[in-house]
């Protein structure tokens, strides 16, 4: 059963989660603002204001469903034996949509769209969305209750008697999400602001913001697309497969539940305080979709990098050559240069089927916030693989990584952990770890 509780009849769990109605609508509540910061000096606002997507509204219209099917036991999660079917024809219809789509955009492109074979496809594309929109609840109720199952498994939640309560219950929406414009100094790589925009805008529109932003205010600009987005409930791109379905869902989750400890407060600090959520966030979805991926047996896990021919372009290799590369030149003062010298770059991309609307100083301050992307030159992915290293499960490393408030804080818990795997690596008998419950508040 999905919500938040395992071992519990739906009437007791309604109470038992009833008594977190209050503490869910404040960490929305809470949330909001945060998200909706409102730009470098009010640029953002200035230029921005008529493509803005209102959170508020989204969480007005999404919430309150989200949390009675919760609360109440009203989800629609098909039985055991049933859900595995469910899954297959949803993420069949996934791909068929997509596929339409393509094909509607061939038809258009070489004959116009008037003709009969556009309303034809278009036509196909209804009947496919509905199917889809239709078993949506039922896959979200299904992932929603693997992850939490997996949470538990890994050590997560609080007992209560015969039961595990996962808190925050597990909650997301397959969405269309909005696009997110960042800005950054045009002389080093540095994550400024953003602002959530409507998933409507075209590319016009998108370039002539990103230009206006760099012409008025010399910032360097961009607009990206998103796989999620920490709403509650969480924001999941629609017709992703099933692995980044799971791993989108579980990492959104975990920036819900670090909102409640000093790692997820210190979010907004910026820099490698955001690194550190971030990729937190990613080492347990990727963990989290893995497992399930293999219980469903849909999928395989996504395949890693092959350098086994020196003639295969390795995108992380001359990602991050690109990155270092960049503030080089940024840090000697040579802006121009440096943006001559991206623009070279996304020609190579693009020349090896890599196809990168923009490359600028911007996307790097967005896609460098993930430390397990290769336009990263952060320490903190392999910091933190190292610390997971030493704990047994992901309860554990969460317990762990959620007390540090700053980066020192981070390392010394680092340090730590080290220090005890070297003793017991020596024979010495060490502590039991502190369990979840124990240290929920502090």
């Amino acid at each position: 059963m999905s919500g938040g509780v395992y071992g519990v009849g739906k009437s007791h769990r309604a109470l038992l989660l009833g008594r977190l109605v209050l503490l869910l609508l404040v960490l929305a509540l809470l949330l909001l603002p945060a998200c909706q910061a409102g730009g470098v000096g009010g640029i953002l606002g200035q230029e921005a204001s008529s493509y803005r997507f209102s959170l508020v509204r989204w969480e007005i219209q999404n919430l309150p469903a989200k949390l009675v099917e919760s609360l109440l036991g009203l989800e629609s999660i098909p039985p055991s034996e049933e859900r595995g079917a469910v899954l297959d024809r949803f993420f069949e219809l996934g791909a068929e949509l997509d596929r339409l789509e393509g094909v509607l955009a061939q038809e258009v492109a070489l004959h116009g769209a008037q003709g009969a074979e556009v309303t034809y496809i278009e036509d196909q594309m209804k009947v496919a969305r509905k199917d889809y929109e239709a078993l949506a609840p039922k896959v979200e109720a299904i992932i929603e209750h693997e992850i939490e199952r997996e949470l538990g498994d890994e050590g997560l939640g609080f007992h209560f008697i015969s039961w595990n309560i996962i808190f925050p219950p597990v909650l997301f929406v397959f969405e269309r999400l909005p696009k997110m414009l960042i800005v950054s100094p045009r002389e080093r790589v540095e994550r400024l602001d953003d602002m959530l925009l409507s998933p409507n805008m075209t590319i016009a529109e998108i370039e002539t913001l990103e230009d206006c932003i760099l012409q008025k205010h010399n910032l360097s600009a961009i607009v990206e697309s998103l796989g999620g987005y920490s709403t509650y409930p969480s924001m999941v791109m629609e017709r992703m497969s099933l692995y980044g379905s799971v791993a989108t869902a579980a990492h959104e989750w975990i920036h819900a539940y670090l909102f409640f400890y000093p790692l997820g407060q210190a979010y907004n600090k910026g820099g490698v305080m955001s690194e550190l959520n971030e990729t937190v966030a990613d080492m347990v979805g990727n963990k989290i979709a893995h497992s399930i991926s293999r219980t469903y047996n849909l999928e395989p896990p996504p395949p890693q990098p092959s350098a086994e021919s020196e003639k295969t372009f390795d995108f992380a290799a001359e990602m991050r050559e690109t990155r270092v590369t960049l503030d080089r030149i940024l840090a000697e003062g040579r802006v121009e240069e440096a943006e001559r010298y991206l623009e070279e770059r996304r020609q190579v991309f693009i020349d090896n089927g890599y196809y990168i609307r923009k490359l600028n100083q911007a996307y790097f301050a967005f896609h460098g916030t993930y430390a397990l992307s290769p336009t990263s030159v952060s320490p903190v992915a392999r910091q933190l693989e190292e610390l997971h290293t030493y704990l047994p499960n992901l309860g554990e490393f969460l317990a762990a990584v959620r007390r540090a408030s700053t980066y020192d804080k981070f390392l010394a818990v680092l340090a730590e952990k080290r220090a005890q795997h070297s003793k017991l690596e020596g024979g010495l008998w060490l502590k039991p770890q502190v369990t979840e419950a124990a240290t929920l508040i502090g």
